[in-house]
């Protein structure tokens, strides 16, 4: 029930959601953010072992195409999420925690190996919020507010 429901209400917040989370874009973010935030995505996906209609449609949404010219983007990028997140400065760091925190969340799906990913991450980065992917749960299925 939560699946469908998440999955029903996101097309309807994709526009504040973008917004929020990339104000300026994908291009404009520099380098190392882009690649971590590949990293966010893909880390998700293979911890549910499904890519997620929600996903797919904010990818989309994320690079301006159709996400079937971009499959190769996630297939080539190598590397660890929490690898990466580890050598940015805090505020390179915030918008990969955040479209972390938000694709877990728009999936619904919190399982085992996401969350041990979040514990880690807030073990690493003393800004993140462990329970974030709850609150970006709730956010698509409730409408709170966006977490910070």
């Amino acid at each position: 029930m939560k699946e469908i429901r998440i999955r029903t209400t996101l097309p309807l917040l994709m526009n504040d959601l973008q917004q929020n989370l990339l104000p300026n874009g994908f291009d404009n973010l520099s380098e190392i953010q882009q690649k971590a935030t590949l990293l966010a995505i893909k880390s998700q996906v293979t911890g549910v072992a499904d890519f997620h209609p929600n996903i797919k449609l904010f990818v989309e949404r994320m690079f301006g195409v159709n996400f079937h010219g971009n499959e190769d983007t996630f297939e080539n990028i190598s590397g660890s999420f929490n690898e990466v997140v580890a050598k940015m400065s805090v505020e390179e760091r915030r918008i990969p925690l955040r479209i972390f925190g938000a694709v877990c969340g728009m999936d619904g799906r919190l399982r085992r190996r996401v969350r041990a990913e979040s514990k880690r991450l807030s073990i690493q980065c003393s800004e993140y919020d462990k329970h974030s992917l709850k609150k970006w749960r709730d956010y698509f299925m409730h409408g709170t507010s966006i977490p910070l």
